[in-house]
């Protein structure tokens, strides 16, 4: 799997490069740690840059990871959207959360390309794994659409069975009854008999998921639970303490209606890290961002 790891140096860049380590299988993994100029300084830009990328690489070495460089000049977005459009890669993982140049464009405008306009699954990182684990906590929400189960796909090439183990949760989303009275009451059994259908695919759906983690290797378990998907997989995130949630978006299952706006948005804001990966079958190319 090809990497693109954008950084710039600070904190957060660095806590993506360690959740990379964390769960990249050296023998597949291939990373390219991509630097854009942020000083007009040549001097200045030259001494930042092969600091930057000299530990930057060194950090990936020391986990066995191949890694090369890439320097841009004249612009982060239009950087970051070159090596995306190039189809290079199979997956990009930058960091969040500090006011460089990647945190002040992730949840801004980069994001609108790389979350929303991207072919490849992007990696949002907060901060890294927690210490003195054996393995990487991670929460997938599954709803059986194409995004989604790219999702899967992109965490088992990412990583090795002994690297991570994996909660798995499907989510009823609970009809909600436009008004209270009378009509309400008669609709009752019809709603109750749509939530066990509901539940009932729901299961098939997370157990099916977790037959392909265990048939990967992967130690994992799984539930369903009825509500709004957005609470039920920041709980299973909470509860687990887990460094890392799989979720697709613009998918065309239960997460669909809601996906970027509401369990993909939340998640890339309150997760740790998150993996978000687009439906292949969705992308348009609108033009450059510029």
């Amino acid at each position: 799997m090809r990497v693109l790891h954008p950084t710039d140096g600070r904190p957060p860049a660095m806590a993506a490069a360690r959740l990379l380590t964390a769960l990249g299988d050296p023998a597949t993994i291939e990373v390219t740690v991509l630097y854009v100029d942020e000083f007009a300084n040549r001097t200045v830009a030259d001494r930042v840059a092969d600091e930057v990328l000299g530990e930057a690489v060194k950090h990936f070495a020391g986990a066995g990871l191949a890694a090369d460089v890439k320097r841009a000049h004249g612009g982060v977005k239009r950087a970051i959207e070159e090596e995306l459009v190039a189809g290079e890669h199979e997956l990009i993982a930058m960091g969040v959360g500090n006011t460089g140049w990647l945190g002040r464009l992730v949840l801004g405008g980069i994001s609108t390309f790389v979350l929303h306009r991207s072919r490849v699954p992007t990696l949002v990182v907060h901060r890294p794994p927690i210490d003195g684990r054996e393995r990487v906590r991670v929460v997938v929400g599954t709803d059986g659409s194409s995004a989604a189960n790219r999702g899967i796909d992109t965490l088992i090439a990412l990583t090795r069975p002994d690297r991570c183990e994996v909660f798995v949760r499907s989510v009823v989303e609970l009809p909600v009854p436009e008004r209270a009275g009378v009509a309400e009451m008669a609709a009752t059994s019809s709603i109750d008999s749509g939530v066990t259908e509901e539940t009932e695919d729901a299961d098939r759906l997370m157990r099916k998921t977790l037959e392909r983690f265990s048939d990967a290797g992967f130690a994992c378990d799984g539930d369903v639970v009825r509500g709004s998907a957005v609470v039920a997989l920041l709980d299973a995130v909470h509860d687990r303490d887990a460094d890392l949630a799989v979720v697709g978006t613009r998918g065309r299952g239960r997460f669909a209606a809601i996906a970027l706006g509401s369990v993909s948005g939340h998640l890339v804001r309150a997760a740790p890290a998150t993996l978000v990966a687009p439906d292949p079958g969705e992308y348009q190319d609108d033009g450059a961002l510029g």
